[in-house]
């Protein structure tokens, strides 16, 4: 799901070189930075405004703290099953966390994606999507709908 995410972000009109990846496996590292040049491919986290978190759920605490370790402070999470409040505590509380769960579909740019705030994320605190450094569902290869019960 991460790749597909990175292919939508930069179909969606992000710049490759305003993204980057993290990939602990140097053969997967080799084989993202020729998929998608332009796009840093690191081993570990770098310091910036805000990650995505697209990986397996055993490994996503340690992901979480990982990234709140380097200065993260917001999170997206598409990672299945866990839920805000443990990455926020695997974070020590410096993480604002939001989770998103696309469907299938979004692998091939069709896909829809539920998307739920954690504890800390509110009104102010987590720019909207065309001022966020977290891409968009929409830029991501998801339609947006806005629904109000």
């Amino acid at each position: 799901m991460g790749e597909a995410l990175l292919s939508g972000m930069i179909a969606g009109g992000l710049p490759a070189t305003d993204l980057a990846i993290v990939e602990t496996l140097p053969s997967r590292r080799e084989e993202l930075a020729g998929a998608h040049p332009g796009v840093a491919v690191l081993e570990g986290p770098a310091p910036c405004a805000a990650a995505v978190l697209a990986v397996k759920p055993a490994i996503a605490a340690a992901a979480a703290r990982a990234v709140a370790d380097v200065g993260v402070e917001r999170v997206l999470s598409v990672a299945g099953g866990v839920t805000t409040r443990a990455l926020e505590e695997a974070g020590a509380g410096r993480l604002r966390v939001v989770r998103a769960m696309p469907n299938t579909p979004a692998l091939i740019g069709a896909g829809a994606a539920a998307i739920c705030a954690g504890a800390s994320p509110t009104r102010g605190t987590w720019p909207g999507p065309r001022r966020s450094s977290v891409p968009s569902a929409s830029s991501c290869g998801c339609r947006s709908r806005r629904w109000t019960p």
